[in-house]
């Protein structure tokens, strides 16, 4: 069963590059978040899949804009017989975001979903900071990409703009680095 979700995994960029480092992932988030009830995932993609490596059975909720991914997620959910959900919408258009207020959720995912909305929307930074703003979930973890695609290490991997703008909001967060990835973990209150 495991080897079968590790090829799904492996069938999206993104979560490839993160599938041996899921486990210790979810326990880094845990250990600061605690075990929430709610999970909204945001860009989620195949990330839905990676439920498994959570370690205990909220409800999950995944959003893309991809219709295939949505129906391979939301097989999964049915198969193993898990509370989730894959939806397609649009989480770049902040008008959708009452869809995701209204599943109530407790943390929301953003995996490697800023950078691309913000180069494709032309909003800049000030996209993120009304997504932030605008979901109800008081914790929040976003990740960026600390290699390019030609797989070479930046030279700047933490985000100086988005903890300045963090710290603006007088949000609490840390930070979680994996090989390929940096996630902020945030505190709304």
């Amino acid at each position: 069963q495991v080897g079968v979700i590790k090829e799904l995994l492996c069938t999206n960029r993104s979560t490839k590059e993160r599938v041996e480092g899921y486990t210790k992932l979810y326990t880094e988030i845990l250990k600061i978040t605690g075990k929430q009830q709610v999970i909204a995932d945001l860009g989620a993609g195949l990330n839905p899949i990676s439920y498994i490596y959570l370690g205990y059975t909220p409800k999950y909720i995944g959003y893309d804009i991809d219709l295939e991914e949505k129906k391979i997620c939301n097989e999964f959910f049915n198969i193993l017989g898990i509370n989730g959900k894959s939806i397609v919408l649009d989480c770049s258009n902040l008008k959708n975001l009452e869809e995701v207020n209204k599943q109530n959720p407790d943390i929301a995912f953003m995996f490697k979903f800023i950078d691309p909305i913000e180069k494709a929307n032309g909003k800049g930074h000030k996209l993120s900071e009304e997504i932030i703003n605008q979901l109800n979930a008081k914790l929040i973890v976003i990740s960026f990409a600390t290699k390019t695609l030609s797989g070479r290490k930046m030279r700047y991997a933490k985000r100086g703009w988005f903890e300045r703008m963090l710290n603006r909001l007088e949000f609490k967060w840390q930070v979680i680095e994996l090989d390929n990835e940096i996630f902020y973990v945030i505190r709304k209150i």
